[in-house]
């Protein structure tokens, strides 16, 4: 199949009642001055220090999540289960992250039902890595379950046979008998899953007072006790799940930025230092704010005098506090919703990677269901409108197409905010581009050693069958790549095209499709119909030229020689735009 490449010529048309009058822009000019603080004269004025140079990236980069599988009934039908199984592969996730309960998986002391995770690792196929995070709850095991009805109480849960068996955790009544869980777990799945983490998002537990709650005691959606429990399980849980099996690596509990305990952050960070391989985050604010959080939990590290690698274990778009422009009335499939969404996806990934975060996973590849209490963000943050991945949104397009563009690199480089050159092993580098103060031009020749690049550009829109709107590569010169705030995909290529407008020549006057004569303030004036032709070159053959007003498709011609006889009334300036 060949691929098809799009090059632009332009000319404007001004209309004057009835007169049509067009001047025609030439190639963009080499040297220009670029506006993204980079290039100015062509000059590389970047002051990048080395630290802009990610290293260390060892594949299986892109993660998806399935969370709460086994305690919501809706997330455990075969819907939403073969929902996540057909978008994590379609859309080429590498590594899985699954939810575990002991209370689940043991449901009586000594009694064990693997059914659950037996049914969540059967989703992807064995060579996908696997990260479990195992809840410490249990009805007949955890501690403080004497608590949990006035837990429940502040945590609004209505059904107190939700309150077992599910999150949040609490520090076993008898350690042992927890120990003896994690031998059982870990040499059953020892082969199949390298990574553990022990429990989620403890630190967001808060104190609360009036409850007859003992001293130093916290809780939230996700933990009971106190900080030194949490360490303890840490501890102990490290050392068990590395006695059986040498080679896994342990990740301590998520930390978030949001309803964040820094205290108990900090506890865990400290004490807890010899006992996790992986800082694990949960970023759902900001990009901008996201990427101060991992380079502010990378200096707690350092100075509690260690660092480790980061991943992100969840992340999703969209905060709607970022976006003051109203662009969100809590629908969350408008156009320009999911064109955010699409642009996001990529932010979130590239600022993330360049910040030295070695793995992200997405929390939600399908719909969230309204059971869950899924509102705002959490609806939008799915690849699809629906729980069975059919109906697929522009941002699974997206997603699809980053890993395609980006799987297996092995460094990432910051030249500027918006411009990221990732590097790989066995293929030439794909550059990520996009500004944040409208359109400008950006310089890429210093770094690329071909004269031309291709564009390609990602999904943003459906089609009115709900069919992704794909637009075409472009081949534009390296010193000279327009960009908006919607992220592109650029690449070397030694393709080299030509495409130019040789009808109506610059500067002329047409009447009813004859030449007439030159013009004397230098437009080119077209009264009533013209025949536009053009002249188009390539070293592969050219499929067919497409010729557009304003952006919207006129005439599409796949013979040579290539023209339009366009015979249309318009009033006004306009870009005509012939693409090859």
């Amino acid at each position: 199949m060949k691929k098809k490449i799009k090059v632009i010529a332009i000319c404007l048309l001004l209309v004057t009642t009835i007169l049509s009058v067009a001047s025609i822009e030439s190639e963009p000019k080499e040297n220009s001055v670029f506006d993204n603080g980079i290039y100015k004269e062509g000059e590389n004025t970047s002051n990048c220090p080395e630290s802009c140079i990610v290293t260390g990236f060892d594949g299986n980069n892109f993660g998806g999540d399935l969370l709460w599988y086994g305690i919501h009934a809706w997330k455990t039908n075969n819907e939403t289960l073969n929902g996540f199984q057909t978008i994590f592969e379609d859309v080429g996730m590498e590594i899985a992250r699954f939810d575990i309960y002991w209370g689940k998986l043991e449901p009586e002391k000594g009694v064990y039902n693997w059914t659950l995770t037996d049914t969540l690792l059967s989703t992807v196929d064995e060579d996908i890595p696997i990260l479990l995070t195992v809840f410490c709850t249990s009805r007949w095991g955890s501690k403080y379950n004497d608590y949990r009805e006035e837990i429940a109480e502040i945590l609004g849960v209505e059904n107190m046979s939700e309150i077992y068996d599910r999150p949040p955790s609490a520090p076993p009544v008898n350690m042992e008998d927890y120990m003896d869980f994690l031998d059982a777990l870990v040499n059953r799945y020892k082969d199949r899953v390298q990574y553990w983490m022990i429990d989620n998002e403890v630190h967001s537990a808060k104190y609360y007072d009036g409850y007859g709650l003992p001293e130093g005691f916290f809780i939230s959606k996700f933990w009971i006790g106190t900080k030194e429990d949490y360490v303890y399980l840490l501890k102990n849980s490290s050392v068990k799940i590395k006695q059986v099996d040498n080679n896994a690596t342990v990740l301590a509990s998520n930390f978030m930025k949001h309803e964040t305990n820094e205290e108990f952050t900090d506890y865990i960070l400290e004490e807890g230092k010899d006992y996790f391989d992986i800082l694990a985050l949960n970023l759902y604010k900001c990009p901008e704010d996201d990427i101060d959080r991992i380079t502010e939990m990378r200096s707690k590290m350092n100075a509690f005098g260690y660092d480790r690698p980061i991943w992100v274990t969840e992340h999703g778009e969209i905060d709607i506090d970022c976006h003051t422009e109203q662009k969100f009335r809590m629908s969350f499939d408008s156009p320009e919703e999911l064109k955010l969404q699409s642009e996001e996806i990529v932010k979130r990934h590239v600022l993330a990677f360049s910040a030295g975060v070695k793995k992200l996973f997405r929390l939600s590849l399908t719909m969230s269901n309204e059971e869950w209490g899924a509102t705002g963000k959490f609806v939008h943050m799915g690849l699809t409108f629906d729980t069975a991945g059919n109906e697929r949104k522009p941002g699974f397009y997206t997603n699809k197409m980053m890993i395609e563009k980006l799987k297996d690199f092995n460094s990432i480089e910051t030249i500027d905010y918006g411009i990221y050159k990732f590097s790989f092993s066995a293929r030439d580098p794909v550059y990520v581009l996009w500004s944040d103060v409208g359109k400008k031009t950006v310089d890429l020749s210093p770094y690329i050693s071909t004269s031309n690049v291709k564009m390609t550009y990602i999904v943003t829109k459906l089609d009115s069958d709900n069919n992704p709107v794909y637009l075409h590569d472009e081949i534009v010169p390296a010193n000279s790549i327009k960009v908006t705030e919607t992220p592109v995909f650029v690449e070397e290529t030694s393709v080299q095209i030509n495409v130019s407008i040789t009808r109506p020549k610059e500067r002329y006057l047409y009447v009813f499709d004859q030449e007439i004569m030159p013009t004397i303030f230098g437009n080119t004036i077209i009264i009533g119909k013209i025949t536009i032709s053009i002249d188009a070159y390539s070293e592969n053959e050219i499929e067919q030229v497409e010729f557009c007003i304003d952006g919207k498709s006129q005439y599409i011609d796949q013979d040579e020689p290539f023209e339009w006889l366009c015979n249309k009334l318009v009033f006004g300036r306009r870009n005509l735009k012939v693409m090859a």
